[in-house]
């Protein structure tokens, strides 16, 4: 019980350090994402970016978290702030994106930076409160 409340402590200090100084998830891996854009919609008011999924990273990914590495992918806001930060809007801060939404295994996450994003997430591979979230738009 004393092990698993200093591993949950240490987890969020972590995360929280990461938020502060704006580096969360802008590192060397993140350059070698799998992930193309799509417009699914021709308004120009509203713009959505499909994100094309590898499922085979998803699972590593997965086995990597059941592991006890990179637990914030268990978190949507983290996720959706290293997607929409890197890939749409540089100036975004982890603390500009809140929880729209989230039932079960698919969350919505606002995220609030130049301009408003919503990334929609899904657990694609575990529907469980262990499974890790997936950014598929923003």
């Amino acid at each position: 019980m004393r092990k698993s409340f200093f591993t949950l402590l240490t987890v969020i200090l972590i995360l929280d350090c990461f938020c502060v100084f704006g580096s969360f998830g802008r590192d060397a891996n993140s350059q070698n994402r799998n992930i193309s854009f799509e417009d699914s919609h021709q308004d120009k008011t509203k713009k959505r970016i499909e994100l094309k999924v590898n499922l085979k990273e998803q699972r590593e990914l997965q086995n990597a978290v059941d592991n006890g590495h990179q637990p914030w992918r268990l978190d949507p806001i983290f996720v959706a702030y290293v997607e929409a930060g890197p890939n749409v809007d540089k100036s975004l801060k982890c603390e500009d994106c809140r929880i729209k939404s989230e039932r079960n295994a698919e969350a919505e996450v606002t995220c609030k930076g130049v301009k408003n994003y919503i990334v929609e997430l899904k657990r694609l591979i575990k529907p469980a409160p262990d499974g890790i979230w997936t950014a598929i738009s923003i």
